[in-house]
């Protein structure tokens, strides 16, 4: 896909491949998801998203709720790749391991803009973690009410970057 595909108002619900991203899977790929929701989806990593090996996706005005994830990325996983996020909502998503709304890894740098992060959980990092080289930009966004049992209720940074702006 390129960055001219188009996915837009779509609804995902209870997606569970044997992998990653309950909902979307882009690996070298890039696309606009417009206007779609992922709720309750279960893949690991990312419970409804994963973003891996320099895609670039967009996502815009979608709903990401209450997915879960055994493994990094209760809503979104990221690892070598650069997604964006523009006035997304992203609640109520979990992980049993870290990162309740996105696990942002190994290198490339993900953007989230004008979006609302609140309600997430996990052990560590309750709504972000970014780690191994990863950059995490978080721009006019609300991040409220997520919970971590261990480390960094709202981010846990590790050998990352990140930039709060307006937020």
């Amino acid at each position: 896909e390129t960055s001219a595909s188009r996915i837009v108002g779509f609804t995902v619900i209870n997606g569970s491949p044997n992998g990653a991203g309950g909902a979307f899977f882009f690996n070298s790929a890039s696309a606009t998801v417009e206007n779609c929701r992922m709720m309750g989806n279960f893949g690991g990593p990312g419970g409804a998203i994963s973003v891996t090996q320099g895609a670039t996706p967009r996502f815009v005005n979608c709903i990401i709720e209450e997915n879960v994830s055994a493994e990094p990325g209760g809503a979104i996983h990221v690892s070598f790749a650069s997604p964006t996020f523009d006035n997304c909502t992203i609640r109520g998503n979990r992980s049993s391991v870290n990162s309740g709304a996105a696990a942002i890894f190994s290198a490339g740098t993900t953007t989230f803009n004008s979006c609302l992060v609140t309600g997430n959980a996990a052990p560590d990092g309750g709504a972000f973690s970014v780690r191994f080289g990863a950059t995490l930009t978080v721009f006019e966004c609300t991040v409220a009410g997520n919970e971590a049992s261990g480390q960094g209720g709202a981010v846990r940074i590790d050998n990352g970057a990140l930039t709060f702006q307006n937020s």
